[in-house]
């Protein structure tokens, strides 16, 4: 029940912003350096200058976890930054989870934060989009492969997941994934590194397909 810090997790909200807000996803945005400013990551595969559908800077926010992509989208959300701020904030208070709070698109910030209760919550709504679905085992976009090493495993039915890392969150991750008929959210945030929040993660997914007794 705790708020912490979550990282890139952030980017599961500040694309479904994007979604409620029923912008046209064929509009072309153009990077800006004030994009690139913003993400503080030199590593980006959205160059400055370079023009983009909305609908594909979504996917590399999601499965590349672009920074800069982040940015972008929410510089030209109607209103700017402090409108997407806002819509941000009200559309998870309108969920009542009251944990969430958002400093930046990406996550970098050490203001994003929630709960896990919130972000499990959150998860299981998400998978319900078959959008989130997609995007959630895209293999790549561009040259960059999906962060989620779990969106790479065929065993694995993915319905919604987001990896996130900063000193502050350390490493994390939230995904939805179907056991059985039955959808669960698997939270695993502040692991000290990779492998360990891979391991947390298996035993979580070990853990609840024993209390489903389902093989695997």
């Amino acid at each position: 029940e705790t708020p912490v810090p979550i990282a890139s997790v952030s980017k599961l909200v500040t694309a479904l912003v994007v979604l409620s807000a029923e912008l046209p996803l064929d509009e072309k945005i153009r990077i800006s350096a004030e994009d690139a400013s913003a993400s503080a990551h030199p590593a980006s595969g959205v160059a400055v200058g370079s023009t983009w559908r909305r609908e594909e800077l979504l996917e590399w926010l999601l499965v590349a976890s672009d920074n800069r992509a982040a940015a972008a989208l929410a510089r030209t959300f109607p209103g700017g930054w402090p409108a997407f701020q806002y819509a941000m904030r009200a559309l998870l208070t309108q969920m009542q989870l009251f944990s969430f709070d958002f400093g930046d698109s990406s996550g970098l910030s050490a203001i994003n934060k929630a709960s896990a209760r919130d972000l499990g919550v959150l998860l299981v709504l998400l998978s319900q989009w078959p959008w989130f679905r997609n995007l959630a085992t895209k293999p790549s976009v561009g040259s960059k492969m999906n962060v989620n090493r779990f969106a790479h495993d065929r065993s694995v039915s993915l319905l919604a997941g987001k990896t996130g890392f900063t000193a502050a969150a350390g490493y994390c991750l939230a995904m939805a994934e179907q056991f059985a008929d039955q959808v669960y959210a698997l939270v695993v945030l502040n692991a000290r590194d990779r492998e360990a929040r891979a391991r947390d993660m298996n035993e979580l997914r070990r853990f609840t397909r024993q209390r489903l007794a389902v093989p695997g």
